[in-house]
């Protein structure tokens, strides 16, 4: 998944819980902050994003799994307070705004 894609479910909560539950992430961890959205390689549009539970990553900026390396991006539910007033935005205008946020002002 790109991020365009994620910023759909990140502008909506039911969609993001509906969202993390298919991904196994539990509802508490996401309420609780500690479900973080990571890139693949590098923070840009292009690469592939991936949710995971802070126990999952021990918080580090940059972690390797499966052979795959990952780059920390933002907190998902920071991301999400990000797009609370985006409804009417389309997913590339949410996901550069989110994207803007964590490279430039987190």
């Amino acid at each position: 998944m790109k991020l365009p894609e994620l910023a759909d479910y990140l502008a909506s909560p039911s969609r993001l819980r509906a969202l993390c539950q298919m991904l196994g992430i539990s509802e508490e961890a996401l309420e609780d902050g500690e479900v973080a959205i990571y890139m693949e390689n590098s923070l840009n549009l292009e690469s592939e994003v991936r949710l995971f539970e802070a126990a999952e990553t021990d918080d580090l900026l940059e972690f390797q799994k499966d052979g795959v390396q990952y780059r920390y991006m933002l907190e998902a539910n920071l991301a999400a307070e990000l797009l609370e007033g985006a409804k009417g935005s389309g997913p590339l205008a949410k996901a550069e705004r989110v994207l803007h946020y964590a490279i430039y002002d987190a």
